[in-house]
């Protein structure tokens, strides 16, 4: 069977298609600086008619209630920086899943025999990304459920920029009803929607890891030659920046004004943090199978390998067959080293094609963007006891 042609790596991509792509191709600007721009115009969307309503409704800042929208860090944090944040990841991330694309096209890893199967996976992946209609029902999800969390500000106790008397509706701010009918769909949106391109990703994999792919359990990465995907995904990091600023935001918030108290603060940005590996490395895990089953038959083979080997060196050089040759720069010894050398290596495989450094770029980029933000209600050295705690 003639295998089919090699794409270049760039052809995939995940971020372009959906709703919000087809609007951006209609912006001004393109190119490069399309990101960018996307960036800069949902963040103004989402937090500059808020600030202008407060001005106008004299609760941006001053005294006029006790928390004014520049005093709610939550908001500022969620809408003027996140926002475009969660659309300025798409660049890093996109660029280094296409690299990890035409490393398996060339890489050897998909032998030609499902090439055809891999190719039509991939497809399928692209074509789900381009539909307009899974991102129209996330919109509508988003939108759905904001009138709920719009509602959770009801429950402060002091007044706000949102809601002047607590616990009256109708006292509910202009600023406060396009933070409800905006700004809060609008950044569920763009979560859902990364949700969603990480579940699309992560079954993608899975069909991958359901291949018959050619694993070298010897392979220099310590991942029989998938070691790339760990680097891949460390990309993920740009993801859980905003996503860990928008935490601690929250928790600060939800301590200073609403119920919360330290304790439960504590164990919220823990549980955070392991969901942000999961989030993040979780997908590779679909390799488990493949690479325990690669080890297994490497430790065989090396194995078998290894015994015929080592009893004829033994034979030879031990036992007095070498018929007089000097043992000294024997291409034997040489052998018999790297012969245990690729055993170790085996022995030594990762179960998931991900090393320890790529998971702590991410835990790292998940822990240290709630350092200024928790520090506003929490001791510094208190955040960072327990962050050397999950380090170590």
């Amino acid at each position: 069977m003639t295998e089919p042609a090699r794409e270049p790596a760039t052809s995939f991509t995940l971020v372009h298609g959906g709703l919000v792509h087809r609007i951006a191709t209609r912006l001004p600007f393109g190119g490069s600086d399309r990101f960018a721009l996307t960036a800069a115009v949902f963040g103004a969307i989402a937090i500059v008619p808020i600030a202008v309503l407060a001005a106008l409704q004299d609760v941006l800042y001053g005294d006029r209630v006790v928390l004014p929208l520049l005093s709610d860090w939550s908001a500022l944090v969620r809408f003027a920086i996140c926002v475009p944040l969660l659309v300025l990841a798409e660049k890093s991330i996109d660029a280094r899943l296409s690299e990890a694309v035409g490393l398996l096209r060339t890489s050897g890893v998909v032998p030609g025999n499902v090439r055809g199967e891999f190719e039509s996976a991939l497809q399928h992946l692209t074509r789900t990304l381009r539909s307009v209609l899974p991102e129209l029902i996330l919109l509508a999800i988003a939108f759905g459920s904001s009138w709920a969390g719009a509602r959770a500000t009801l429950e402060l106790t002091v007044p706000s920029w949102r809601v002047p008397v607590p616990g009256d509706e109708s006292s509910t701010t202009m600023a406060g009803q396009w933070l409800g009918l905006v700004s809060l769909p609008l950044f569920r949106f763009l979560v859902l929607r990364w949700f969603w391109r990480i579940f699309l990703w992560s079954r993608f994999l899975f069909r991958v890891s359901r291949m018959d792919l050619m694993l070298i359990p010897t392979h220099p990465d310590g991942a029989a030659g998938l070691g790339f995907l760990g680097l891949a995904h460390s990309s993920f990091s740009a993801l859980l920046v905003p996503l860990a600023l928008t935490t601690g935001a929250r928790g600060v918030f939800w301590v200073q004004y609403g119920s919360g108290t330290l304790e439960p603060l504590r164990n919220a940005l823990i549980a955070f943090l392991v969901l942000a590996l999961v989030l993040s490395l979780g997908p590779l895990l679909v390799f488990l199978p493949k690479l325990l089953t690669a080890k297994r038959r490497g430790l065989a083979e090396y194995g078998t390998l290894a015994s015929d080997y080592t009893h004829r060196f033994d034979r030879k050089w031990v036992h007095g067959e070498s018929s007089g040759e000097e043992v000294l720069g024997s291409a034997d010894i040489q052998s018999l080293a790297d012969l245990g050398n690729s055993y170790a290596a085996i022995r030594n495989m990762k179960f998931i094609p991900a090393t320890a450094g790529n998971a702590v770029t991410l835990l790292l980029s998940a822990a240290l963007p709630l350092l200024p933000v928790v520090a506003v209600v929490v001791p510094i050295e208190k955040i960072l006891g327990v962050l050397l705690q999950l380090l170590g």
